[in-house]
């Protein structure tokens, strides 16, 4: 890794964001001197051959299928969440299987047709969901749902406070639908498995999303 980093994560990079806004006294990216960082957002396949080229020195984001040619370590294990409009989920506060189903969602996805952990899960049991609206970007996804009918399931991290949409109420997913936790991973390609400047940047990003001890 040269003194110009490339770092990518996945299109629902939120979740790392968060993470390392809440752990900002564990964070030294930024002296690191003599180091330019390059950060964007990619799908995860887009990820693994940027890895592969050479384009990229680290991704972020999950990746459950992974090139034998590609290491990854994972940060921390996450858990989904719905969002939606108060007004539109019973008072218990969630939803059943079958109102789930029959809601329109939003997918965070850079296309429609994603397979995502969520699809996985559904597919595993032959049920489908109705992709109303995709997009890339969390802050989108939920200014969406106040007014609407709209469902948003999430990886739980990525929320973050609500005090901006008191319109909306979190809830668990229907637990039929066993969705999986999800491991959220740092990628690279084994040939830079001995860089002491990406070795340094990996222990970096670990740091930002270790708990700060009380």
């Amino acid at each position: 890794m040269s003194s110009h980093a490339g770092i990518a994560q996945a299109h629902g990079g939120t979740v790392l964001r968060d993470s390392v806004n809440g752990q900002t006294g564990n964070c030294r990216v930024g002296h690191a001197p003599g180091f330019d960082f390059a950060i964007s957002q990619a799908s995860r396949d887009a990820m693994l051959v940027q890895l592969a080229d050479g384009e990229l020195d680290l991704a972020l984001g999950i990746f459950p299928d992974l090139p034998k040619d590609i290491r990854v370590e994972t940060l921390f294990e996450e858990d989904f969440v719905c969002l939606a409009d108060k007004a539109t989920v019973p008072g218990k506060g969630a939803l059943s299987l079958e109102e789930w189903l029959s809601r329109p969602h939003v997918m965070l996805a850079l296309r429609p047709d994603a397979n995502d952990e969520i699809e996985r899960a559904l597919a595993a049991k032959g049920l489908k969901r109705r992709i109303a609206v995709a997009l890339p970007h969390w802050s989108a996804a939920v200014e969406l749902l106040p007014g609407t009918d709209l469902v948003l399931t999430i990886a739980r991290r990525a929320v973050g406070p609500l005090r901006s949409f008191r319109e909306l109420r979190q809830f668990a997913p229907p637990r039929q639908l066993q969705l999986p936790k999800m491991a959220y991973q740092q990628a690279w390609h084994i040939r830079k498995d001995s860089d002491p400047a990406l070795n340094w940047m990996r222990d970096v990003v670990m740091n930002c999303c270790r708990p700060e001890e009380k």
